[in-house]
């Protein structure tokens, strides 16, 4: 708690909070100044960086794309905001970002899912009986893809990433896997400044397809001997 306390107090001449932006729909007009007199480039749907500048009363938003500065309609993007991935190591921006990616997506190509397959892909969640494309929206494109033996035909798909868990001293149960983002795993050990054992771990998220469907989605975690960058 003390290293937050000090990261927030030194962040705080800047704000604990990141503005980020998520376009909202597809091939949305860049433009050069706030007057909106001039396209510069096209952003596709779910592009998302940092904010500059939001001016609610003219109705556009300052934002950064690809290098450049420009300036949108708020109508067609969302601002987001989160907590200082300095903060949280970057929890809070990969939950309120991903939700909204998912979001803007469904809105636009799932019109003809069920509200079930909706809330799920917008939750970050695999369901059986979800399309390839349904996987791939709500956990994005696989680290590994190889076929199965069993159904013949059928295929699974791998993703992986690094991260960690916490327990508390006491070796409870509570535990929660928070991928490698933000800061390294930090090796096997208690946090000094928190009070809980870190323990580096891999998750590997499984999906197995048959006939193009989900057959059965499961994750399994192990210790991660050797540590390192995420490997998402």
């Amino acid at each position: 708690m003390f290293r937050v306390a000090i990261l927030c107090s030194i962040i705080a001449l800047a704000g604990c909070r990141v503005h980020e932006y998520v376009v909202a729909k597809d091939e949305v007009p860049l433009y050069a100044s706030p007057t909106l007199d001039k396209v510069v480039d096209h952003m596709p749907l779910g592009h998302h960086e940092h904010v500059s500048d939001e001016d609610s009363k003219k109705g556009v938003v300052k934002l950064e794309f690809q290098g450049h500065t420009g300036w949108a309609r708020a109508s067609d993007v969302k601002v987001l905001s989160y907590m200082h991935p300095e903060l949280d190591e970057g929890a809070d921006r990969e939950e309120t970002v991903g939700r909204a990616v998912r979001d803007v997506t469904v809105r636009a190509a799932g019109k003809d899912w069920t509200d079930d397959v909706k809330d799920a892909v917008r939750d970050g969640r695999v369901l059986d009986g979800m399309s390839r494309e349904q996987v791939e929206l709500a956990w994005g494109w696989p680290r590994t893809i190889e076929p199965l033996a069993n159904p013949t035909g059928g295929e699974r798909w791998i993703y992986r990433r690094r991260g960690w868990e916490r327990l508390d001293a006491t070796y409870g149960a509570s535990r929660r896997f928070r991928p490698a983002h933000t800061v390294q795993p930090a090796p096997w050990g208690l946090d000094s400044s928190s009070g809980y054992y870190r323990l580096p771990v891999i998750e590997e998220r499984v999906v197995e397809f048959e006939n193009d469907r989900v057959l059965r989605s499961f994750v399994r975690r192990y210790y991660d001997v050797e540590g390192g960058d995420d490997e998402n």
